[in-house]
């Protein structure tokens, strides 16, 4: 499932993510726990997400000692997902023409 949300561009993340939690939770109440980079890793956004809907927030770290890319796995997965539909772009940019 794809679930979009578009904001302006001075809503902070970390406040659109409780929209986006919200709806997560309402249509799957199973997932329990969640992967999000440090932005969204404060305490204030992490006791939020786990007294209101039952989620934990887990913030997946870079590495203090590496310059440049590193993989982090779990964000990976995110990188990864996003960039399937861009293969086939054309047929989504250009109606398949």
């Amino acid at each position: 499932m794809l679930d979009p949300l578009v904001t302006p561009s001075d809503v902070q993340d970390r406040d659109a993510a409780r929209v986006l939690l919200t709806r997560l939770h309402a249509e799957h109440p199973e997932i329990v726990l969640v992967w999000a980079g440090n932005g969204y890793g404060g305490d204030e956004f992490r006791t939020w997400a786990q007294a209101t809907l039952g989620i934990t927030v887990k913030a997946v770290s870079r590495p203090k000692d590496v310059k440049g890319f590193v993989l982090l796995p779990k964000r990976w997965v995110v990188e990864r997902s996003n960039s399937w539909p861009m293969r086939a772009r054309r047929n989504a940019r250009h109606g398949g023409s």
